[in-house]
């Protein structure tokens, strides 16, 4: 019985940037892949307390440390560890958001069949990576980045029950349009690349880089108010970027 398998180090594919240097590495991009290194930590630093939060910021570290080394060098072990660290995030935020649900007390058969296709969802994810369909898997986690956008609309929409000050949703719903037009932003440019010349000079993965990292850092201040509301945490400032300073 014979097996197949694929080097670490063999050479996967590079992004718009490229056509810049017409080598690796791609220098922006993997330096931009740090910002997500940069707002994890910030998550931890000032959100320390919460453990099911932190397993989110330190998801974002290691997926930026991942997406460094991929951008670095484009070799297809750092791009597998790249996307695979990205269904890392989405798992705990998956995890957190059915434990807000929970408190709406809806019949238990809900939960039971909402974690299901949470898993089948992320399950499916990981065999796409495995496969190396790339554009299905861009494709696929998008719907991930759509259900950060409906939970905060739900929040937002039924918020009698959850009594979230409006400046906190307000700041998660800047995380979510941040988050929407990098992506955008990144498509097109990826998309036009080879057809418009100047394109490559807009850097747009270095973009969606930094529309990422802070947005779902943004984001993450609704269930980390969510958790602690019964404490009052109060929103701070440090050098403009939003946490919540707990008491508990």
């Amino acid at each position: 019985m014979s097996t197949h398998s694929i080097k670490f180090d063999v050479y996967d594919h590079s992004f718009c940037e490229m056509n810049i240097y017409g080598q690796s590495p791609e220098y922006i991009n993997s330096l931009s892949s740090l910002f997500l290194v940069f707002f994890g930590l910030f998550g931890i630093i000032f959100h320390n307390k919460i453990h099911d939060i932190k397993m989110v910021y330190t998801a974002m570290i290691f997926n930026g440390i991942c997406s460094f080394m991929y951008h670095f060098n484009n070799q297809l072990g750092w791009g597998l560890l790249d996307r695979f660290s990205m269904i890392l995030i989405a798992l705990p935020c998956y995890m957190i958001g059915v434990k807000i649900l929970e408190s709406l007390n809806f019949y238990s058969i809900f939960y039971d069949i909402l974690r299901f296709l949470i898993i089948f969802y992320l399950s499916y994810l990981m065999t796409v990576i495995g496969l190396h369909h790339e554009e299905r898997f861009n494709l696929l986690f998008g719907l991930f980045l759509i259900n950060l956008a409906i939970f905060v609309f739900f929040i937002d929409r039924f918020n009698k029950s959850f009594n979230v000050p409006k400046n906190i949703i307000k700041i998660s719903w800047n995380g979510i349009y941040l988050i929407a037009l990098a992506g955008i932003f990144w498509i097109l440019t990826e998309k036009l690349c080879n057809s418009v010349w100047f394109i490559k000079y807009l850097f747009g993965h270095t973009f969606w880089h930094f529309g990422v990292s802070l947005g779902g850092y943004l984001v993450t201040l609704l269930p980390v108010y969510l958790y602690n509301k019964d404490n009052y945490p109060v929103i701070y400032y440090y050098y403009n970027i939003p946490y919540l300073k707990l008491s508990m």
